[in-house]
């Protein structure tokens, strides 16, 4: 029998709670939502300039294919998508991220998380999802298969994320930085703690996720021979360094300043939590 106790926690918490569990978007809705999204995306949409400046190693390649740069590998290429898979093999990570001096403001934080790190993993979910995808499809194994499943799952999952701290923890952020001794437009004590310990927790779980998909990428480098594999597990690698540095400067940096203006803030103005 369950503790009433028990209950009455669990109920506080809205994500365990459906009746006031807020609404989350579904995975067509996610994905339709980031196709809408401005900017290079790693498609055979995107300008062949877009993926020279996103990956400067492929400036050769984009030559010797006889591509022109302001054109597109749709309107130009008779199969784009094989152009595409060859640009994904030869792409590096761009992760050439470096920590935030403790110094660096709110402002400075967010600007380095969202105009840098986040474009850069939306890239990179891209490139390593024609690669995965085109492993599980020419192969018929079951790790394949497994990887793909765990990638479509970890890859909408982030960019839910990514958008969640775009549209709302990073803009409550700014308001705690910026509100002063006035507290306007903040919202109760209760609600603020909820969004901003959200953050953290995402993080955990993705780099978790990453190392069961870098364990299935790594069998299957070393099951046959594929510069398409190998790709993947570089891929997958250097991106969960990067996304330890991301979380070092959220859950090291951000998250505290913040949390402590908050308890500042609400200890003064005493509004309800």
């Amino acid at each position: 029998m369950t503790d009433p106790l028990t209950t009455r926690r669990l109920r506080r918490l809205p994500a365990l709670d459906p009746s006031i569990a807020p609404a989350r978007p579904s995975i067509s809705q996610i994905r339709e939502r980031e196709r809408k999204r401005p900017g290079f995306a790693f498609s055979v949409h995107d300008l062949c300039s877009d993926f020279v400046s996103a990956y400067p190693e492929l400036g050769l390649a984009v030559n010797d294919l006889g591509l022109l740069l302001n054109e597109s590998l749709a309107r130009q290429c008779q199969d784009p998508q094989l152009v595409l898979l060859e640009l994904a093999r030869m792409a590096l990570p761009p992760h050439h991220w470096s920590a935030v001096p403790s110094s660096a403001s709110v402002q400075e934080m967010i600007v380095e998380l969202v105009d840098h790190q986040h474009r850069t993993l939306r890239w990179e979910l891209s490139r390593l999802a024609v690669l995965v995808d085109w492993l599980a499809d020419r192969h018929n194994r079951s790790d394949l298969r497994s990887l793909r499943c765990g990638w479509e799952i970890f890859h909408d999952r982030l960019l839910e994320h990514l958008h969640d701290e775009e549209t709302d923890c990073f803009p409550l952020c700014l308001v705690l930085s910026e509100a002063g001794s006035q507290h306007e437009g903040l919202p109760t004590s209760g609600d603020c703690m909820l969004r901003l310990a959200s953050m953290g927790e995402t993080h955990k779980q993705a780099l978790a996720e990453l190392d069961e998909m870098l364990v299935l990428a790594q069998r299957a480098d070393l099951s046959f021979i594929s510069p398409e594999a190998g790709a993947v597990v570089r891929g997958i690698d250097a991106m969960r360094s990067a996304l330890s540095v991301h979380t070092d400067i959220e859950g090291g940096l951000l998250l505290p300043r913040c949390l402590k203006l908050a308890f500042s803030f609400y200890e003064q103005a005493r509004l309800p939590g």
